[in-house]
């Protein structure tokens, strides 16, 4: 008889408003977590996020943007999230890359099959004893920062304006206020999907792994987020980043040349291991928070 994996933790966050960020342990890692929709907008957020947690030191953490003007993109951001847990949830013992690659495939095929136009993005690192191994589709970004601000590793965004910055073309700064910037040319929900599969990645203790969507990434730069996180606790640090993005997104009609698009913003940050074996308390039932409201603490 074939042996499966069974999931210890599941954590789902669809359409989300949190009043602060919450802190986890997931896998060994300290990891905080943060989702709410758009200021001012009445229709639910398209982001949600996830963290999974197979044994005390494997895990996945993910962020899907279900993409904006498409109709649905919170649906397709909940079956891209429901799609994952289950491979995860009914794996068999060997490959986790392998079970994370056919999980994606699948979620493709059923936004597909929704026949809604429905797409998301999607950015998910796998947590291992010893590394992680980041996955992404999309213009959601996953960055690994060191404990002294110095961007050690980061995704690259599948549109138009993150190919020029690659590129050299455009810098970052400049990116982020392109009239472009909305535009992806690569999301799950379309038959030419590509999944970009990074490298294992060795993280100190002290480094730390974001992954978030573009409600963050096109308010907040990669050097102000570094900054936030050199000092101070890893929830303080994403709030810094969190309510300078509300900010600029508020005030995004009155500022020129400086950062500011209204969005759905979600993030993830995880630090490296946190030296005990402690794990995540979740329901007693690993429900759907479908959308939690209030005080997370």
């Amino acid at each position: 008889m074939t042996e499966v994996s069974q999931l210890r933790i599941a954590e789902v966050y669809l359409e989300s408003n949190f009043s602060e960020p919450l802190g986890l342990t997931v896998a060994g890692r300290e990891v905080v977590v943060f989702s709410h929709g758009s200021p001012g907008r009445t229709t639910p957020s398209e982001d949600a996020a996830a963290c999974f947690e197979l044994d005390e030191s494997t895990g996945v953490l993910v962020v899907a943007d279900g993409v904006g003007g498409h109709q649905a993109g919170e649906i397709a951001a909940a079956h891209a999230m429901n799609c994952i847990r289950q491979h995860l949830e009914q794996r068999q013992i060997g490959s986790l890359r392998e079970t994370i690659l056919n999980a994606i495939e699948f979620a493709n095929q059923t936004i597909l099959q929704l026949g809604l136009g429905a797409a998301t993005t999607l950015t998910l690192v796998e947590l291992q004893p010893g590394f992680v191994r980041p996955y992404h589709i999309g213009d959601s970004i996953i960055t690994q920062i060191s404990r002294r601000g110095r961007i050690k590793w980061q995704s690259l965004a599948h549109a138009p304006v993150g190919y020029a910055i690659e590129a050299g073309i455009l810098d970052e700064e400049e990116g982020m206020i392109h009239p472009d910037r909305h535009l992806v040319s690569n999301v799950m929900g379309q038959k030419d999907m590509s999944v970009s599969l990074g490298p294992s990645i060795q993280m100190a203790a002290r480094d730390t792994m974001i992954l978030c969507s573009d409600g963050l990434s096109d308010n907040v730069s990669t050097e102000e987020l570094a900054t936030f996180l050199k000092t101070g606790p890893l929830d303080s640090a994403c709030n810094e980043a969190i309510q300078l993005a509300r900010i600029r997104m508020e005030q995004a009609d009155d500022m020129l040349n400086v950062p500011g698009k209204p969005d759905d913003l979600t993030i993830i940050a995880c630090r490296g291991a946190t030296g005990t074996n402690n794990t995540l308390q979740s329901e007693p039932d690993n429900s759907y928070h479908t959308p939690p409201q209030g005080n997370h603490s």
